[in-house]
């Protein structure tokens, strides 16, 4: 079962897509922001197959996560829902991580469930 580590700053947000992807049959471990992801990331026993993170979260952002695993082999898919589109590109250009997929907010649970499972396929 792939382990999917889902980091949001929003409680209900990370509950009901954490509850979706269980039941989509994922290892979904979720953390309330970036602090947590951080402490998860950094215990040995995690090793999350796939991150899904919010970029615009308060103290420290899905930016800054993302820019703590250079280097280490975790597809990440990045949610905004501060910008859309093409302006996205230019919002998230700081990150130095490689990343898989931008999705906007709200998510789509389908799609992201298809792109989860698309990621994984040719992560593996």
């Amino acid at each position: 079962m792939s382990k999917v580590l889902i980091v949001e700053d929003d409680k209900k947000t990370l509950d009901i897509t954490q509850r979706f992807l269980k039941a989509a049959g994922f290892n979904a471990v979720s953390a309330l922001g970036g602090k947590r992801a951080l402490e998860l990331l950094q215990n040995e026993n995690l090793k999350p197959d796939l991150v899904v993170i919010d970029i615009d979260m308060k103290i420290i952002t899905g930016r800054d996560v993302a820019n703590e695993c250079v280097g280490r082999k975790i597809p990440f898919i990045l949610i905004s829902g501060a910008v859309a589109g093409e302006d996205m590109i230019g919002y998230i250009s700081d990150i130095n991580y490689s990343f898989s997929e931008l999705l906007h907010k709200p998510i789509d649970l389908y799609k992201l469930n298809n792109i989860i499972r698309k990621r994984l396929d040719l992560a593996g």
